[in-house]
């Protein structure tokens, strides 16, 4: 299923109009200086209207920021062009969710409550009854076990973009599977890999220390 649905993104793919024009305007309004990986996920993630993508780094390399300037850009895009644009942010784990919202100004849920599981009854949205969005981002990737996986790329509507935050050195899954680094080692979905830290002062041994 997770294949299925990856190939299914994919092929989804289409290009967003004005996307550069956006990302340059944007910039100037915001003075906002991104670092070369940086510049390269915002330009290649807010380029496509659907698709799945991957933005990957250690702590403190702006992976929010860069998520929340392609997320902006996204809205913007959708607003010139005069058509909704619905986001959903997901995390495994409630703590994860409450981190994901706190850092995107959004609401943000775990997997299963935004497939609204149920013990009894299984999770209510799934292929045959897909969720509302245009965009689903979900945080800490690589806690991601394959059969959650499947679940949530199942009930992932048609004309989706899907954009998976993560870091590899990170906690895995708990259950089966390395979903995250398999995709990315898989070579077919747009990955950018950010490595330079921002959250610390230059010359801080922190970062190094803790990664």
């Amino acid at each position: 299923d997770v294949v299925k649905n990856v190939l299914r993104f994919l092929i989804q793919d289409v290009n967003a109009a004005n996307a550069n024009r956006v990302y340059e305007a944007y910039l100037k309004k915001t003075g906002y200086q991104l670092e070369l990986k940086q510049a390269e996920a915002v330009k290649t993630f807010a380029s496509t209207r659907y698709g799945i993508q991957i933005l990957c780094g250690g702590a403190g390399v702006g992976k929010t920021f860069t998520l929340n300037v392609i997320l902006k850009m996204l809205e913007i895009q959708a607003r010139l062009e005069k058509r909704d644009l619905e986001i959903k942010v997901f995390a495994p784990t409630g703590r994860a969710a409450k981190v994901a919202s706190v850092a995107t100004k959004r609401k943000a849920e775990t997997v299963h409550r935004g497939l609204e599981y149920s013990p009894i009854n299984g999770f209510t949205f799934n292929e045959r009854n897909p969720i509302d969005a245009d965009v689903v981002i979900i945080d800490e990737f690589s806690m991601m076990d394959v059969e959650l996986t499947a679940h949530l790329f199942n009930a992932i509507p048609a004309e989706c973009k899907v954009i998976l935050i993560g870091d590899t050195k990170q906690l895995s899954s708990v259950g089966p599977g390395r979903v995250l680094k398999d995709l990315i080692e898989s070579n077919l979905i747009p990955t950018v890999v950010l490595d330079v830290v921002k959250r610390q002062a230059e010359g801080s041994d922190i970062i190094a220390n803790a990664n």
